[in-house]
């Protein structure tokens, strides 16, 4: 039992009341509502993947940037070595 199913059906004292009944209705129509939400977050998970793929592309691009600063590097060093 979940802390959802205790709170929409607490212990009671054998008085129904009014607000009960119509409780227990809004409880079944909730779990009707998470089984459409379950189907949708699992097309969501599929578009996440393909998003991973494009990340890795973009990856080897700035490997490739690294480079350009690595030699960019390289110059400054030999124009402070000249100014000394």
């Amino acid at each position: 039992m979940t802390l959802h199913d205790r709170l929409a059906f607490p212990i009671s004292t054998g008085i129904k009341k009014e607000g009960e009944e119509e409780g227990e209705e809004g409880v079944e129509e909730g779990e009707e509502g998470v089984e459409e939400g379950e189907e949708e977050g699992e097309d969501g998970v599929e578009e996440g993947e393909e998003g991973e793929e494009e990340g890795e592309e973009g990856v080897e691009e700035g490997e490739d940037g690294v480079e350009e600063e690595e030699d960019g590097v390289e110059g400054r060093e030999d124009e402070g070595v000249e100014n000394e």
